[in-house]
Parts: C-alpha cells; structure tokens; sequence
C-alpha cells in the first residue's frame, strides 16, 4: 500500500512538470521549476504544501523567488535576536526606576508580609537572632534589597544624614548614603568625618562570624534618589533643593545643614548606601552613657585617660552592676569587653552610648551594637585606646576568646574569612585592600594586648610609704614584697660567719625570687589593697595617695600606686 501510495504522487508530480513544462517559453523558468521539483510535496487531497526556500521567504511551489540580498537579512536576523535578547533581560529584572534597586526577578517569590515577621520570631532575650537562623538571616538580606520602596522621611534621630524608608509589606529601615569611595582615608582623628556606609555593612558580617547576633540586618544596596524621593513625605520634600547640576537632600538631625547636604548628579541619580532594617518592635531600647566615652571639646581629655583605676572606681561600682554577686561577672559588664573588641577591629572610636534591650533585673539589659559607621577612617590608626576596657577591667568572656582564638593563634585570615561572607553583597569589596591588611594586623596583636591585660590583672605594685611617728622612721613597704636571693656554694664554703668571695661568686651567678605577701582580691580598693600587705593595722580611710605612674597614658598598663601613712610603733 505504501509503495503505491509513492507510485501514484510520483506520477501525479510528473504529470504537473510536464504540464508546467509544456507552457513554459522560456528556458530559464524550465530550469527554476526544474529546481523545485525536489521540494514540492502534496496535501492529502492533491494540492501542493507551500515551503521556506532557502533564502527564507515563504512562497507557493510554481512561483518564481524573488531576488534576496543576504548581507541585509543577516543585518534583519542580528536586529531580530538582539531585540528578543533585550526583552527577555528585561523581564529578569526589575528596572532601577521601578523598584529603586536592581534586582533579579527572584524577588517575585518572596511574600514580604511573611518575611518581616522572621526577625520577630529569632529574637531570644539578649541575642537578635540564633546561628541556626543565619539562613533565615541571608534570604532576609535578599528581601531587603527586592522591596519596593513605598514612602520616604526624614529621619529626625541621631547626628548623621539618614531617610526612613517604608518597604513593600510595611517593613521600616534606614537609608545610609555613600559620603566616601572604598579608598577614601580620615585623616582629621578617630572621631571625624561623615559616616561611612560600609561599616554599617562589614558589621553586620563581623557579628555573624563571631557569634554575637547584637547587629540588626543591613545590606549594601543602590536607589534611584529621584524615585525615592517621588515617594517622599512633604517635610523630607522640603529639604530637597537644587545646587546647579546637582539635586541635594538636607534632611533632619544634629548635624544636618544646607552647607553640608547630601548632593547627587541629576543624571545620575543611582546612589549606593547601606539600608538597615528596622528592629522588631517588641525590643525595647534603653540609652547608657559608655564610661569610655570621648571627650568632643578639642583638648579636653576623659577622665578614663589618664586615670589607670577608672574601672575598679568608675564602672565596677555603678548601680546597674549590683545584685549580680561579682560586678564582672554581670552580662552586661561582659557585653561591654565584647564592644570593645568588636569596635577596636572596626577601628570604630564614636561609640559614645551604649544602646541597651532593656531586660528584667538583675541583668537590666544587654548591649546592641548599633551606628557603626564611624569605622575604618585611617588604616594607619592602631586603635589601641579603644581596647582601654580591657586593659583597665582585665575582663572577656571567655566564648569570645574561642571565637578570636583560631585567627589569632593560627595562620588563619580575618579578611579571607570576611571577604568570602560578604562576596555577594551588593557594594562588595566592604574594604580598601589597606583596610583588609590593617584588620588582620589589629587581630593579630590583640593576643599581646590580652596576655599584656590579663598580666597587669591583680598585680598593679601599691607601695606604702609608713612614717612611724614614735622613732620617727621612715618605712617602705610594697606589695609583694618578700623576696630572697638563691645561689649555690660548695658545702666547705658554707657556715656562719664564712665571708662569700664576691670575685669567685660574683651576684650575677644567683636569682632572686619575689614571694607574694597574701593573696589580694581584685575587688578591693587599692586603699585596702595598701591596708593589706602593708603589715599594720592601718585604717584604709588614713592612707593618703601620693602619686600613680604609668607605663602607658591613657590606659591601665603596669602601675606604680603610693601611700603615705603615719603610725606609731614601739
């Protein structure tokens, strides 16, 4: 049957050739029909299937081609996929206009309603999050920077230039625009200049790796300022003027003037910054005063800088700390040598206040590390005053040590850690080459600056001058004071009233060996410490301080702390 089928369209096709052949004059059209004999094929009721030819124009078998340039249909073929390439880009992405940031079209998938509801959920106590929510964390981070932007204001709180921002689903966070280049160094001190987006982003990364879960949820990220501020409330409009080519925001806060707005070319109005999500409603923040603040005013000096016993006087004895058994072991104490650390790898000098989540007492609350940007202005900076918690308190908690432990003490890189979290934020590289070299350096000689701390601990020398009024002598007393020289001579050579040839046994060929008159508590005053091992029955209230020396201004390195007291002896 099949082969019949075949017979009967042959011949049907060579009946129509020659027919076709038989009213053709010309001998060029025999040969074009010629041509196509190999390409006509039949419907199933005798008629001949139109076809492409092979220069791509649709005609009727029995019709002549026409004449095709190839150069201009290539031209036509290249336009045709450049435009199908360019819709389909554009429907991966969500245009800067759009949405006031670039984003993949994976932004569809999130349901913001639900995703704001996460940071609720991981807040624990004292902790923002968990480490078994870091995945939750990073999907967030994505969300944040998928959002539309609903409205904008201002943001009247703090010293730096920030928006309030409404993100789709109703979530709030802070705009931190982009004051300096990844480069740019503060030259003018610790506590100067603009803030510094990037370390609001590279903090965020820091506490992740070490566990302190104390950071809200930030992410670089780039927003077209002109649709920002089309979603504007009327007072953030009010601060918007023009400066020749430039579009510039006031904006409200401490140090917000016209002479020092934040500018951006009108056209280009993408700007890069950092957007801290807004944190869960149900924390509650309390302000404290750090007793390590600065002081503002130019030459003026705090007291913790010159003052070696700021810690025991100052900080251990606050109010806050009691009903806790031993201050330094209250939660809070620890949180602040945690701060500490954290701010001297930043280099972050500015942490004026402490922002505490307030919590029932005896722990009244626990530290947040909030408003980093004060960080990384001079990699030239060692950042060593910023330690002065620890030298002066000799205090960390010890999980914090087996965090810093692997970089410090093996070959291990800070930076190469960080680099790779942090490689998939949107304002990657978070630091200077210069910065990321001056980090590893700072880690690296935080292990002398803790053995150096934790050596000073307890062991600050407190010598007392004693007058004794009835011989009227003067006696020195010091704290580990006991002592004995060690040698060794042959047994003919020992005996009372044997003299010990200096030349032959010269006092180099002994050691002496200091004993400790008592163990002293740490807690004590050096007062009582004085009262102590000075051997007499000495009212702490009668010691008179004369003068402390230090090793190191500024902080509490090896001290020299001397008393006077007069007693009367027989």
């Amino acid at each position: 049957m099949k082969d019949c089928i075949v017979s009967i369209m042959e011949k049907c096709s060579s009946e129509k050739t020659r027919t076709m052949t038989s009213v053709t004059n010309s001998e060029s059209e025999v040969m074009a029909i010629r041509r196509r004999e190999s390409r006509m094929e039949l419907t199933e009721d005798g008629r001949i299937k139109p076809y492409v030819s092979f220069d791509g124009y649709f005609q009727l078998s029995g019709e002549t081609p026409p004449t095709v340039d190839k150069n201009a249909m290539r031209r036509w073929i290249v336009f045709v996929v450049f435009i199908l390439a360019t819709i389909f880009l554009v429907s991966q992405l969500r245009t800067v206009g759009e949405s006031g940031k670039v984003s993949l079209k994976t932004c569809e998938k999130f349901d913001f309603d639900e995703i704001w509801k996460l940071p609720e959920k991981w807040f624990q106590n004292d902790r923002l999050y968990l480490e078994k929510d870091q995945p939750q964390v990073m999907l967030t981070l994505e969300a944040m920077r998928c959002a539309k932007i609903l409205a904008a204001d201002v943001a009247k709180f703090g010293t730096q230039f920030k928006i309030l921002l409404t993100l789709e689903g109703g979530q709030k966070a802070l705009f931190k625009p982009m004051w300096y280049p990844v480069d740019h160094v503060i030259t003018e001190g610790i506590i100067h200049g603009k803030d510094r987006h990037r370390g609001e982003i590279f903090a965020l990364y820091l506490d992740l790796l070490f566990g302190f879960a104390k950071v809200p949820l930030v992410t670089g990220i780039f927003l077209d300022f002109n649709h920002l501020l089309s979603k504007g409330s009327e007072r953030l409009r009010r601060t918007v003027f023009n400066n020749g080519s430039e579009t510039c925001v006031i904006g409200e806060c401490y140090y917000c003037k016209k002479e020092d707005a934040f500018c951006f070319p009108a056209d280009k109005p993408v700007v890069e910054g950092a957007l801290v999500l807004w944190l869960p409603e149900k924390i509650k923040l309390q302000h404290l005063r750090n007793p390590w603040a600065r002081k503002y005013a130019k030459g003026k000096m705090a007291k913790w800088q010159y003052d070696p016993n700021f810690c025991q006087k100052n900080v251990l004895r606050r109010e806050f700390f009691q009903g806790f058994g031993r201050a330094h072991e209250h939660p809070m104490f620890l949180d602040m040598m945690d701060t500490a650390v954290f701010d001297y790898l930043m280099l972050n000098g500015d942490r004026h206040t402490y922002e505490l989540m307030a919590l029932p007492a005896p722990k009244n609350g626990s530290i947040l590390l909030l408003d980093n940007g004060k960080s990384f202005g001079n990699p030239g900076w060692n950042g060593y005053d910023v330690l002065a918690p620890l030298h002066q308190c000799c205090y960390l908690r010890k999980s914090t040590w087996i965090k810093l432990e692997p970089f410090v003490e093996h070959d291990l890189l800070l930076s190469k850690k960080l680099k790779q979290m942090s490689v998939a934020d949107p304002v990657n590289p978070l630091l200077s080459e210069a910065q990321w070299e001056a980090l590893d350096v700072r880690l690296k000689r935080l292990k002398d600056i803790l053995e150096q701390s934790t050596s000073f601990a307890g062991h600050d020398n407190v010598s007392v001058l004693i007058f004794n009024t009835t011989r009227e002598k003067l006696v020195f007393v010091r704290q580990f004071n006991p002592s004995a020289y060690v040698s060794s001579l042959p047994e003919d050579e020992i005996g009372v009233g044997n003299c010990v040839s200096v030349e032959k046994y010269p006092a180099n060929t002994g050691f002496t060996v200091e004993l400790c008159a008592g163990i002293v508590d740490k807690n004590l005053s050096l007062e009582a410490i004085a009262a102590e091992e000075c051997g007499h029955a000495v009212d702490p209230r009668k010691l008179e301080k004369i003068v402390s020396i230090i090793g190191r201004p500024g902080l509490a390195g090896s001290s020299q702390n001397i008393f006077h007291v007069e007693v009367q002896l027989g």
